[in-house]
């Protein structure tokens, strides 16, 4: 834990273990592994140099992965390594820690893709109602554009979201001229007028 350094590869957390053993350590997987359950990272790859003697030094390089987006068995490949999506280790021989992290830090900015963002599939410009909008325009505005909510605006600053759930429950009960300021959700804005 405290020989890890933290790497952003393609907008995900990857943490990289550092160690030095004298000699071959057995439970390198089972401590990676562990170390992956505390983290807050999408994968960790512990490198552990072995061999105290010119020639002799070899590298254990074990991987954990916790999403999707990396295959470590396809990261740890071209490094002579094996394993399955999730789980992979590969053994280094000849090099020390430094030139295999170097090598697997090259792996990863070429095995991990760009994950999807939320500005890659929204639709822009954003569609907004102001505050004092009606539940009634603002349920035409998501028919009319085939949204299921619409951001609620103040002004300049964001004010809530207003969704088709809110704008069907308003209407059941007969608030089709209330302002959507009454029925919005403003959770997780920090700062909102009210």
């Amino acid at each position: 834990i405290l020989n890890t350094d933290y790497h952003t590869v393609q907008g995900i957390r990857i943490a990289l273990a550092r160690a030095e053993a004298t000699e071959y350590v057995d439970e390198i997987a089972l401590l990676t592994h562990k170390l992956c359950d505390i983290e807050n990272v999408g994968a960790v790859f512990a490198l552990v140099e072995t061999g105290n003697r010119p020639g002799t030094v070899s590298v254990f390089l074990v991987a954990r992965s916790k999403v999707e987006a990396i295959n470590v068995a396809e990261i740890l490949e071209p490094l002579g390594g094996g394993g399955h999506h999730r789980a992979a280790s590969a053994m280094l021989k000849g090099i020390g820690i430094e030139v295999a992290e170097e090598r697997l830090l090259k792996a990863l900015d070429t095995q991990i893709h760009p994950q999807a963002r939320a500005a890659d599939i929204m639709e822009s410009p954003v569609r907004t109602v102001d505050r004092e909008t009606t539940v009634e325009e603002a349920g035409r505005v998501m028919l009319r554009y085939g949204y299921s909510g619409l951001v609620v605006i103040s002004g300049d600053e964001i004010a809530g979201i207003v969704t088709r759930r809110d704008v069907d429950r308003a209407k059941h009960h007969r608030l089709h001229a209330a302002p959507v300021k009454a029925v919005r959700s403003r959770a997780g804005l920090e700062r909102s007028r009210p």
